[in-house]
């Protein structure tokens, strides 16, 4: 609780003391405006998921939109994936050294600490996930009702908040199908549990894909996909950084892609587009993927690679407010890509010394690290949006650390020899070295 509280004093010092005059970068003005629409009543169609903006209007109910309520939000939320955090560790492990390491690890996470000032969906999907897991795992042990509500609400916020988690359900349905074989659970609390997650699931959705229906958009949660598919399917998308056009303004880009994208988007504003600019925007990639299986194919992979690239996006942000030197940025990139890369490492190592009692429960966790990553492989994949899948992969780097801790030597001797494990770990400063690579690139 002591490590806990230091870790939400960190994120307050840096809000709002160290970057207090921080604007927001990013997607946060949409969500921004968003929240602000919403108690307007002038909401008019959703471009972005719902989840983020919504956890921001009681904030700006209660104290108004400013940089101030913003920094606050930001708080809130990297505080909340701290807290969640500890919570699934606590509920896979139990109270003890790895949890007390989880917690120290999640509270000194260099990317959360930096991108406190900002309102982002990673951390309340961060949140969601680990908390949806957490109760989930509960009612394994012990069924629960109420748990399985929890979980079930969980899930219908991640969705709303990136609706593309919404493949992580196939976890939650194989989990209790496997429950049900071995008699764990009875055929009427599985199609109980079936019925209130999907239930749930449909109350929190329906009603802003009925809104987007309304406003001439189809029944869809958010506007934003086709645009998204668009931009990293088309001859002119970097290989690797797929997502790059989505991060520059059209004059940012160069004339050929301008003219490209805008023959499709003459008003050069993807947050306008109307459904048929949308519908030809899919046919446009579907199209392209179809004829370029080769490119696409590669694409896909880069995507793949690109997911676990090092954090560098809130040192990129705070350089981009011209709050800090390029030497200051380059010890905050550091510090950024840094973290990450010592917890997936840890992670990575995990699998080759953990006890067989708790193999089930890596399976389990690189189930959902698939499912969550699957989606983002068909457009792009930014590095932030494996922030969801950090709270997994610290409880099992705590693992690790809490046997190096208590048998260091045993460990080494264990590892050195599994011609595997250097391949992975080579594999993972490969996938860095190129990720830097085009970093700097198409920075």
């Amino acid at each position: 609780m002591i490590v806990i509280a230091l870790g939400v004093a960190l994120r307050v010092v840096i809000s709002f003391v160290i970057l207090a005059g921080m604007p927001q970068g990013g997607d946060g003005p949409s969500y921004s405006q968003q929240a602000q629409d919403v108690l307007a009543g002038t909401m008019s169609y959703w471009y972005f998921p719902p989840g983020t903006a919504l956890s921001v209007v009681p904030f700006y109910w209660a104290f108004g939109p400013s940089v101030g309520t913003d920094h606050l939000v930001g708080v809130v939320l990297t505080s909340g994936f701290l807290v969640a955090a500890v919570f699934l560790s606590r509920v896979m492990l139990g109270w003890g050294r790895p949890t007390f390491i989880v917690a120290v690890l999640a509270s000194l996470y260099p990317h959360s600490l930096l991108s406190s000032p900002q309102i982002t969906s990673q951390p309340l999907a961060g949140i969601c996930l680990a908390a949806a897991i957490a109760f989930g795992w509960e009612c394994r042990d012990a069924w629960s009702w109420k748990r399985w509500v929890g979980a079930s609400i969980c899930i219908a916020a991640l969705i709303l908040t990136r609706p593309a988690s919404a493949a992580v359900i196939g976890v939650f349905f194989i989990g209790g199908l496997i429950l049900w074989r071995r008699r764990v659970i009875s055929t009427k609390i599985l199609l109980g549990a079936t019925g209130i997650m999907v239930g749930m699931v449909v109350a929190f959705v329906a009603g802003f894909m009925v809104h987007n229906e309304k406003m001439g958009h189809g029944p869809v949660l958010s506007t934003n996909v086709e645009w998204n598919i668009f931009l990293s399917n088309n001859p002119f998308t970097p290989d690797y950084k797929t997502g790059h056009f989505g991060q520059r303004r059209f004059d940012e880009i160069s004339p050929e892609a301008r003219s490209y994208l805008a023959h499709v988007l003459p008003h050069e504003s993807p947050y306008a587009a109307t459904r048929e600019q949308r519908r030809v925007m899919s046919d446009s990639a579907r199209s392209y993927m179809i004829s370029h299986p080769g490119t696409t194919l590669y694409r896909m992979s880069s995507r793949i690679r690109g997911f676990w690239g090092m954090d560098y996006t809130a040192s990129r942000s705070i350089r981009n407010s011209h709050l800090i030197s390029t030497a200051a940025f380059l010890v905050l990139l550091f510090l950024e890509g840094g973290g990450f890369l010592v917890v997936l490492l840890l992670a990575v190592t995990a699998p080759f010394i953990l006890p067989n009692p708790m193999k089930g429960r890596w399976w389990l966790a690189m189930a959902v690290v698939a499912l969550i990553m699957a989606p983002y492989i068909v457009a792009f994949a930014q590095t932030q949006y494996h922030l969801p899948l950090i709270p997994i992969l610290m409880l099992f780097g705590a693992i690790v650390i809490d046997h190096c801790v208590r048998e260091p030597r045993r460990i080494w001797v264990q590892v050195r020899s599994r011609w595997l494990w250097w391949a992975c770990i080579a594999t993972v400063f490969a996938i860095q070295a190129e990720h830097i690579y085009y970093m700097l690139l198409l920075l």
